[in-house]
């Protein structure tokens, strides 16, 4: 019973208190139309133009060249203004009569000065200061809480805030008045900022096509599926940096932000080509494929094409895995991966990343289990404790590891320490050493390079095209390979990673 009187108290004050408002506007607006064609037939002003009424003021805002055709009455006195070069210049004085309904708008509006209403087409608006609203006669002091379905909103954003001349006003107005309703307070642009070397090409073709008009651009960051942090940009300081050819002083007025505690994930494919010379006696190459399936599902696979010292080869398909993500946001994020890791290895690898709070750092725990614990030369149990962090010092990140293998019956112990310094456009180095601790003293390292070849940018399904080489010699713990994936997805969606390459994205020389 309670409910039910409820909602009959909530249909009442929607039918006797929103619905006469509305309808008193809807007819004030129409009055308004009304008036403007009963004007424009008396002084034979063009359709196209525009009528504003403003504190004690009556103009007429023609198109270039059409002012010569209004004619002149006997009446109220109006001025006839004429757009010229987006500057509105005075062109006549005529008279005509204007009803009492519309002179006592002229009089309302001198509670606030500035403030005009424009009518064009079937449109009413009304200007107070920077606000640019439909005009709602039911609201005295100007400020619009109830609209008709014939009072067309344009809002930009939350503020309805134009930070425009007005003469450009009039000239949009003008022009094409439809296009102030899909005017947007900021655009936005979702790509993967590091990749994408169209970035400020779109950036320019998006705020033309917005004329210009917005605040600030937020570039979202989706980078290998993951979108989780963003950047936002004020217009009018990149504007002043596009003028200077300096974007570093934009960097400190930009808002370098997190978007959600949980990222948002989505498909994606990374091919790989690798070259590894292994112990100066094989030479591999690799083809790799990576395939996010959107949501947390992906695809590892890769195909090896192997020679050795008596010019044999093997063409084989040693990587087939389908895996698994669990995100739990801050708190970090576990990946499981089943299936074919190479040629020897069959098996369940397990890896749980956990990130700092207060510094760039990935602490990591891995855990691999072979299917086959009787193998010969399969690795049968791995287990992998690291931490990760950046070294400001060095400009790269620094990766050390404890680790325990057990293959062919016996456990070794190893530890393990890995550089990588990004480079230009996306490359970077690395150099990895492996020092065995048990008394086969079978130490290791390794060095190489990444390079991103190509960026295929695509809202379903952006492909990534890279390529990579290396030589190894010794020793090697594989559960570094299988997922190094993880690290680049967690590297590549960091905040600090957006604020190190922010001149290679928002190089203002395109």
């Amino acid at each position: 019973m309670i409910q039910k009187r409820i909602i009959k108290l909530i249909i009442a004050a929607f039918l006797f208190g929103v619905l006469p408002n509305i309808g008193f506007a809807k007819a004030c607006a129409d009055h308004l139309i009304s008036e403007r064609n009963r004007l424009f037939k008396s002084l034979n002003v063009s359709n196209e133009s525009i009528l504003e009424i403003s504190a004690g003021d009556i103009k007429i805002i023609t198109g270039t060249g059409k002012s010569d055709q209004v004619r002149n009455r006997s009446g109220d006195y109006i001025e006839v203004y004429e757009l010229d070069d987006k500057q509105i210049v005075l062109k006549h004085i005529v008279f005509s009569k204007i009803s009492d309904r519309t002179w006592s708008l002229t009089d309302a509006l001198y509670e606030n000065m500035g403030a005009s209403i424009l009518v064009k087409d079937d449109f009413v608006w009304e200007i107070r200061g920077n606000d640019f609203e439909p005009l709602d006669c039911a609201e005295k002091n100007g400020f619009f809480e109830r609209l008709s379905s014939s009072l067309l909103t344009f809002k930009r954003g939350e503020t309805s805030v134009l930070n425009i001349a007005k003469s450009e006003l009039y000239t949009l107005i003008l022009d094409d008045p439809e296009t102030l309703f899909s005017i947007k307070d900021r655009i936005v642009v979702e790509t993967d900022l590091l990749r994408d070397k169209g970035l400020q090409s779109d950036i320019a073709d998006r705020r033309a096509s917005n004329s210009n008009f917005e605040t600030s651009i937020e570039l979202n960051h989706r980078s290998l599926g993951v979108q989780k942090i963003g950047v936002t940009i004020p217009a009018q300081e990149l504007d002043t940096a596009v003028q200077t050819g300096d974007e570093s002083a934009l960097f400190y007025l930009s808002d370098f932000h997190g978007q959600s505690q949980e990222a948002t994930k989505s498909a994606f494919l990374r091919f790989n080509l690798g070259v590894t010379l292994q112990d100066a006696s094989q030479t591999l190459l690799q083809t790799d494929v990576y395939a996010a399936l959107g949501g947390n599902v992906f695809v590892q696979s890769g195909l090896s094409l192997s020679t050795d010292k008596l010019s044999s080869k093997k063409l084989a398909l040693d990587q087939m895995l389908i895996g698994a993500e669990i995100d739990s946001g801050a708190l970090g994020f576990a990946r499981f991966r089943v299936g074919q890791f190479d040629a020897q290895n069959q098996g369940f690898l397990v890896s749980a990343y956990k990130p700092a709070r207060s510094s760039e750092k990935l602490f990591s725990l891995q855990a691999y289990f072979s299917s086959d614990q009787s193998c010969d030369q399969c690795t049968q149990t791995a287990i992998s404790m690291s931490v990760q962090e950046f070294r400001p010092r060095f400009g790269g990140y620094w990766t050390t590891s404890v680790d325990w293998v057990k293959s062919q019956g016996r456990y070794d112990k190893s530890t393990h320490f890995m550089f990588e310094k990004p480079i230009l456009n996306g490359a970077r180095i690395f150099f990895t050493g492996t020092y065995d601790l048990s008394p086969d003293n079978d130490h290791g390292f390794s060095f190489g390079a990444h390079f991103p070849i190509a960026y295929s940018k695509s809202n379903k399904a952006p492909i990534y095209f890279d390529s990579s080489i290396q030589a190894r010699k010794g020793r090697y713990v594989p559960l570094r390979d299988w997922s190094q994936m993880d690290r680049d997805i967690y590297i590549s969606n960091s905040k600090n990673t957006l604020e190190r390459n922010w001149k290679s994205y928002m190089d203002l020389d395109f």
